[in-house]
C-alpha cells in the first residue's frame, strides 16, 4: 500500500505529464481536462503495474518513475488518437 506522500508526487507527476503532453499538442480546454485524466489514471496504472511486475528500476521512493510515465505517456496518445 502506499503511503500519502508517493500517491501525492504520483499524481503531481501524472499531472506534469498531461500538461507538457497540453503544450505540446493540445488545442481546448476540453482536450486539457482529458489530458488531464489520462495523464493520472496512466500514471497512477504505471504504479500499480510496476507493484505487479516487481520489477522496479527508476524509482523515487514507492514511485515507480518508468512505469509510471510510460503508461501515462500510452494513455495521453490513445486519448490524442481517440480525439476526444
Amino acid at each position: 500500500m502506499f503511503q500519502m506522500p508517493a500517491w501525492v508526487l504520483s499524481v503531481l507527476l501524472g499531472t506534469i505529464c498531461a500538461a507538457v503532453f497540453f503544450l505540446w499538442q493540445g488545442r481546448t480546454w476540453r482536450e486539457l481536462a482529458a489530458y488531464w485524466v489520462a495523464g493520472v489514471l496512466g500514471f497512477l496504472a504505471g504504479q500499480a503495474a510496476g507493484v505487479l511486475s516487481g520489477w522496479r528500476v527508476l524509482t523515487i521512493g514507492q514511485v515507480d518513475l518508468l512505469w509510471g510515465i510510460g503508461l501515462a505517456l500510452a494513455a495521453l496518445v490513445l486519448v490524442r488518437v481517440a480525439r476526444v
